[in-house]
């Protein structure tokens, strides 16, 4: 938070065999002609086997699961996952692994998050280790526009009971929305992190905090940015104190140097003067009811995230909001989720805050190799989105359209584009099975340019293959 003086995220489970008539039905979606002027920001997530909204572990857009049921995941990577397939057995530790690539011919708002990689080409290869009581996952990847390997999703694994410790390069996805983020989202890489984390949710057996209901939570801390030179805490706490209600606190704090001193007052969050004042925090809460399915088969969500803190309590806040919807489109199994999110936040009656608070901070901004650790629109921005995706019998389908608005204060020095634009965002995906290859691929139009993104304005053209063995 800046100060304001004011006291201030499976196993896949695709059918083996598709059929012409399905590839050349998914290729002629593909080829569907876009609306002038529209453009799209990338895969809409997946419909597949996965864990809840604001779970670590990147989705991809994978095959529907046996009965086809919708289940929870969190949007669409078609840069693979590592475990996700049952492997080899050897002794007790089962292994499996995954090599992966992809390329899209032009950058664009939210690629990160949506595909898993950031530039024009990315290549992967990753193998995991899980025993009884542990998993080790080892991944080696490069991306064009890096000349240094990246080792994203490395990790090493710990479990005692329902409880896990862990090291690594860990992405992080917190929200109610499957989508997008303003905390903590995967618009930027992973930083190296120990953490400790309650991983199954499970009621409190204290009577008097019995009301909380199931619960779970983790803590982080990161080792230092080199371009930022900040080290990264986090921690959050999800309880469920109602059948389909969940609610998810959640806080984040920018620091360096400083001792235990510092990082005690960061912990306590008395940041805002003295020996602490370029202490960078943010809190908030998300909130996610899922209505009785007799009643409608509904999720309504909300996320507010404060950028600055006042009486102890955040203040300046950013927010998300949406409802998501599981019907059946004929046979189909379908989500349809409308998501709004703004990041512009208001000057309060004080005098503080205001314009381009959002992910700036006077010595910490919030971003990571240039890249906003939230919202992928970065601050002074507003995004409303429309995403549908449909589980048919041998491919996946995701499309969806939406208007954003970037730079609204036309902030010559904004991280995406050095003036404000609009526009809006159309895509379509699909994801298949062929000859033992898992293939994405994703037709988008963008119909605004980002200059200080190198994300031009038109249409893009992004394919994704990974091999599990």
């Amino acid at each position: 938070m800046q100060g304001d003086g004011q006291g201030h995220e499976a196993e896949r489970n695709r059918k083996p065999g598709i059929g012409r008539r399905r590839r050349r039905l998914a290729a002629a979606l593909l080829a569907l002609p876009l609306a002038a002027g529209a453009a799209p920001a990338a895969f809409a997530g997946p419909l597949a086997d996965g864990p809840e909204p604001g779970d670590p572990a990147p989705a991809t857009l994978a095959a529907p699961p046996a009965g086809g049921a919708i289940r929870e995941t969190p949007a669409g990577s078609v840069a693979g996952t590592i475990g996700e397939t049952p492997g080899r057995t050897i002794g007790r530790t089962t292994g499996s692994g995954a090599v992966s690539f992809g390329a899209v011919t032009d950058p664009f708002l939210g690629q990160r998050g949506m595909l898993g990689w950031s530039e024009r080409g990315f290549g992967r290869i990753g193998y995991s280790w899980r025993g009884a009581d542990y998993s080790v996952t080892a991944a080696l990847g490069f991306e064009t526009g890096s000349g240094r390997p990246r080792f994203d999703g490395t990790m090493i694994e710990r479990y005692f009971g329902n409880w896990t410790l862990g090291a690594g390069l860990r992405e992080r996805h917190w929200s109610p929305s499957r989508y997008r983020s303003l905390i903590l989202s995967r618009n930027a890489r992973p930083l190296p992190s120990v953490w400790l984390e309650k991983s199954t949710p499970s009621a409190v057996e204290t009577p008097l905090l019995a009301w909380l209901g199931p619960w779970d939570g983790e803590v982080f801390v990161t080792g230092r940015d080199g371009s930022a030179d900040a080290r990264l805490f986090g921690m959050r706490l999800r309880i469920r104190p109602l059948a389909g209600l969940e609610i998810d606190f959640q806080r984040t704090a920018q620091w360096s140097g400083g001792g235990l001193g510092r990082f005690g007052d960061m912990l306590i969050g008395r940041t805002n003067e003295g020996r602490s004042a370029e202490v960078n925090q943010m809190a908030g809460v998300g909130i996610s009811w899922r209505l009785p399915e007799h009643v409608l088969p509904a999720r309504f969500y909300v996320q507010a995230i404060g950028e600055d803190e006042s009486g102890g309590l955040p203040s300046c806040f950013m927010y998300l909001g949406g409802v998501e919807l599981e019907t059946r489109l004929g046979d189909v199994p379908t989500r349809i989720t409308l998501e709004g999110v703004d990041t512009r936040i208001k000057t309060t009656r004080n005098g503080f805050c205001g314009a381009d608070t959002a992910y700036n901070h006077h010595t910490h901004p919030y971003i990571r190799d240039g890249r906003v650790m939230g919202a992928a629109i970065d601050s002074e921005g507003r995004e409303i989105a429309l995403h549908l995706e449909h589980e048919l019998s041998d491919f996946n389908l995701s499309w969806g359209v939406s208007h954003v608005i970037v730079n609204d204060k036309d902030n010559p020095d904004h991280r995406l584009s050095s003036g404000r634009v609009s526009g809006g965002l159309a895509y379509v995906g699909v994801a298949t099975e062929w000859q033992g290859l898992e293939i994405e691929a994703l037709l988008a139009h963008q119909g605004f340019a980002l200059d200080r993104a190198d994300s031009p304005r038109g249409t893009r053209l992004a394919v994704g293959v990974t091999k599990r063995f």
